[in-house]
């Protein structure tokens, strides 16, 4: 949408002498004035026209960044795992600041990889959380890409055996944060809670009768 103004405003003032000169002036410079404000108007629907969502559909399991994905979105929507690829500068060289949204609209979660010479930063993890989540893909050097958004590093279900199940994850320490929730109930429910260590974490009830399946989710190593 775009506003014009007038081509003229009549010259009302016109047979009245000086009265009408001045009258004619102050018209002319509202009509100048006015001309400035609906070019800043126009500007702003200009502005506002450009950051309209650009989406790119990613229905396969893999895809791998492209120049154009620059300051777009891609969407995907498998139902399995997909894996999206950083490339390399020397294979798409994406300018640096160049930012790329990643939203899972299918069940299958997304798993950002890097390609060979790549550094993903992500301390909350480079895998999507669920459905319709969004990850933001930050191009911070030449091969040094920033995520951030809704990520995990891990997630998996477990089935305690009188309140307690052990799960192996070799990346595991004693600082690794883990989230909890009950799926199915089982036996009799007590509190939940985890216990990390090198290499696993113990998921335990305050109920040894406690025989329920568990969610986690594993928020950082």
């Amino acid at each position: 949408m775009t506003i014009t103004a007038p081509a003229t405003i009549p010259l009302v003032g016109q047979n009245y002498g000086n009265g009408g000169d001045l009258l004619n002036t102050a018209l002319a410079l509202l009509r100048s004035e006015a001309n400035t404000d609906i070019g800043t108007a126009n500007t702003g629907i200009a502005t506002k026209a450009n950051v309209l969502e650009s989406v790119t559909s990613a229905t396969g399991t893999t895809y791998t960044l492209a120049l154009v994905d620059a300051g777009t979105t891609v969407e995907t929507s498998n139902a399995a795992s997909v894996t999206v690829t950083v490339p390399a500068n020397a294979t798409v060289a994406f300018p640096v600041g160049s930012r790329v949204k990643i939203r899972q609209v299918g069940a299958g979660k997304v798993t950002v990889a890097a390609a060979g010479g790549v550094t993903l930063r992500a301390p909350g993890g480079a895998r999507t959380t669920a459905q319709y989540a969004e990850v933001d893909l930050v191009k911070r050097a030449t091969n040094e890409w920033v995520i951030s958004g809704s990520t995990e590093v891990a997630s998996g279900t477990a089935t305690l055996t009188a309140g307690t199940v052990t799960v192996t994850d070799a990346s595991a320490t004693v600082n690794t944060q883990i989230q909890l929730w009950r799926v199915t109930a089982g036996g009799t429910a007590g509190a939940l809670w985890a216990v990390p260590a090198a290499g696993s974490f113990n998921l335990d009830s305050s109920n040894a009768a406690d025989t329920s399946v568990v969610g986690y989710r594993v928020l950082a190593y």
